[in-house]
């Protein structure tokens, strides 16, 4: 679980981090006409905060938690684990 959390995370973050980025002007009101879309970029970015916050940290201590394994018995050493062709 936590490989699979690594191996994941830069591609989420970055994927929201540019979402969040380009909602920004129109939460921040700059431009002709965004006023009347403020609220939805406000939305928007909230949601994708939330969903970040659920998706790296909520659901796997869900899955952890609700699965009723030994977490430490499921670890392997690097030296243990066989290259994927």
């Amino acid at each position: 679980m936590l490989q699979a959390s690594r191996r994941r995370l830069r591609p989420f973050v970055m994927t929201a981090l540019a979402t969040i980025a380009g909602m920004l002007p129109l939460a921040f009101a700059l431009g002709a006409g965004s006023q009347m879309l403020q609220p939805l970029a406000i939305a928007v970015i909230g949601g994708i905060l939330i969903s970040m916050a659920l998706s790296l940290i909520i659901t796997p201590a869900v899955h952890f938690y609700r699965s009723g394994r030994d977490f430490k018995a499921q670890v392997t050493q690097p030296s243990q684990l066989q290259p994927t062709p």
